[in-house]
């Protein structure tokens, strides 16, 4: 067992922390979110990362399934494996969930009274600024299905947050 966990220290470590990353996320989403308002579609180099995860995923299991001698390692290493890229891609190819208090997009929920600013990036990107500064200050989400509707949704309830008002259901 010693030599399993030895082995499989790199992948331990990154599946451990990515399920600490989004247990966080999904803690402070029940606890914050309120009802669900609206939801938008959005075609994103996230979604389509998590479906190339998930096209790599079937790979390697067709490949585990297909090795004759399977150790223990092996099947300790696969099960790490399939769990991490079921965990990505899941959160990955969901849409945009919008909530009272706060937006779910790629596994983080996202506070409206944490948002600084919302800005069209580009020709079909946008850029939500975050008033925390570090590796999570900007978001950037491209692709969006009546990106206009959501940039002035975004907005809209980040000026009730800021007020500390609820804003009604859409």
């Amino acid at each position: 067992m010693r030599d399993i966990l030895i082995s499989n220290i790199f992948m331990i470590a990154v599946v451990l922390g990515y399920t600490i990353f989004v247990g966080n996320h999904f803690l402070r989403f029940k606890k914050l979110a309120g009802n669900k308002v609206g939801e938008y579609k959005h075609k994103s180099t996230v979604k389509t990362m998590g479906y190339v995860m998930l096209a790599i995923g079937a790979f390697y299991v067709v490949m585990f399934i297909l090795q004759e001698k399977k150790t223990p390692t092996m099947i300790f290493t696969f099960a790490l494996f399939v769990y991490f890229v079921t965990l990505v891609s899941f959160i990955s190819i969901k849409n945009i969930l919008m909530y009272e208090n706060g937006l779910i997009y790629s596994g983080k929920f996202l506070l409206y009274q944490d948002m600084e600013s919302i800005d069209k990036l580009t020709k079909k990107g946008i850029n939500i600024k975050m008033q925390k500064k570090g590796l999570s200050d900007t978001v950037y989400i491209n692709k969006i299905e009546d990106e206009k509707a959501f940039i002035a949704d975004v907005k809209k309830r980040m000026k009730f947050a800021k007020k500390g008002k609820k804003l009604a259901k859409k």
